[in-house]
């Protein structure tokens, strides 16, 4: 994927981005080895970017790579929770979206 910023051009592998995180007109591009970069662009412009479909705003602040999602909350406080066992809440109302594009891209990958 590539990824412009006010300032420069980025390049990541789709798989290799874990989530996007807003903070404050900045971005914070998380990845899976543990490391994470700076973006001068906020959480919707990167968004409008990415053609990869593998990612879902579960709120304000995180956009979420589908292929990190290891489960969804039934309790009252929804959250996600990664593969690497960060959990992260979702915005409410999005909860049934979230559970019908993961369900819909797990199909996707089916042989």
């Amino acid at each position: 994927m590539k990824i412009t910023s006010s300032d420069q051009i980025y390049f990541f592998r789709d798989n290799e981005v874990s989530r996007f995180e807003s903070l404050q007109g900045t971005t914070l591009v998380h990845l899976q080895n543990g490391t994470s970069s700076s973006i001068s662009a906020t959480i919707n412009q990167i968004e409008e970017q990415l053609t990869s479909k593998d990612f879902i705003l579960i709120s304000d602040q995180h956009l979420v790579n589908l292929n990190h999602i290891t489960s969804i909350s039934k309790s009252a406080e929804d959250f996600i929770v990664l593969d690497d066992g960060l959990k992260l809440p979702i915005a409410p109302g999005r909860k049934h979206t979230i559970i019908t594009l993961l369900n819909s891209h797990l199909n996707n990958l089916k042989p």
